[in-house]
């Protein structure tokens, strides 16, 4: 079977930032190359936003060829040059989706450690850098885990092996997360797994959620919260197919968004699947054997 590579791309959008058709490329990072040694990256996905101190952040995973996840960085001034930050956040564990907000002074990072069976929180001690684990939020296998603060609590969004969606709340970061009566909020796979950062439209928040009803990373969806309480939650389809396929760096399936406005513009940060170079299934054939 053909591999594919997963690419990330930062794009300035009109008003309306989940309108992704016509968008306007400011920067391109692709994993198709042709991969001759043993350590190429092969995914760069997951892409955050954050804004701080006259910089806009770009946080995501990257993982290279027999390698599992870690979450790298990038930062620019004027959108067009990216000054590459390396890696940030490394584990003995497969590392993902690396949400990043504020609570006050204090910046957190909240990755997808799934694997390991937890929700972990992170806290910034040095920014960008310096990340420490900072509190377990949950235990279990749960995964693209997306916080937001909302009617004074911490809401936690997160999907579970049964491609359900449940949702936590508390009073504060160091509160503990008690579950929704209403869980689970979602059962179905074609909405039931976040897919970036929530954006609040029109005093609206919006959440962005993978279409997995037929393969993962198929597209993304937005839906409008039009209740969110420690007794109710409901959510209305706003937005169905946010991607198209006439990108070569997304023909194959996109999964994530996240927007922020920086310097009086709408950025968004997305990424994208895309048929891998066949060589690269013949090197890697190549590489096995000499080892």
């Amino acid at each position: 079977m053909r591999g594919r590579v997963w690419n990330m791309a930062v794009l300035e959008t009109g008003d309306d930032p989940l309108h992704i058709s016509g968008a306007k490329e400011l920067a391109l990072f692709s994993s198709r190359t042709i991969r001759w040694r043993p350590r190429s990256v092969h995914t760069q996905a997951d892409p955050f936003l954050f804004v701080h101190d006259g910089w806009l952040y770009l946080f995501h995973e990257v993982q290279e060829t027999g390698r599992l996840g870690h979450i790298a960085a990038r930062r620019t001034r004027d959108l067009s040059a990216f000054e590459d930050l390396g890696p940030v956040l490394s584990a003995p564990h497969h590392l993902s989706y690396p949400q990043v907000f504020a609570d006050g002074d204090d910046l957190y990072m909240l990755p997808e450690t799934g694997s390991q069976k937890e929700v972990a929180l992170y806290r910034f001690d040095r920014f960008p850098g310096g990340l420490t684990r900072h509190k377990l939020l949950l235990e279990g296998a749960w995964y693209d885990s997306t916080i937001v603060r909302r009617e004074g609590r911490w809401w936690l969004f997160t999907s579970n092996d049964a491609q359900e969606l449940h949702l936590f709340s508390a009073e504060s970061l160091d509160s503990p997360f008690v579950t929704h009566p209403a869980n689970p909020i979602s059962r179905d796979p074609k909405y039931a797994r976040n897919g970036g950062a929530f954006i609040e439209l029109d005093g609206h928040l919006h959440r962005l959620a993978q279409d997995g009803s037929t393969t993962y990373g198929s597209n993304l969806a937005a839906l409008r919260v039009e209740e969110l309480s420690l007794e109710t939650y409901r959510e209305t389809l706003v937005r169905d197919r946010l991607f198209d396929r006439s990108k070569a760096w997304r023909a194959q399936g996109a999964h994530h968004l996240s927007h922020a406005r920086f310097a009086g513009r709408n950025v968004v940060a997305v990424d994208g699947l895309q048929y891998d170079y066949l060589v690269n299934k013949l090197l890697a054939l190549g590489l096995r054997w000499l080892r």
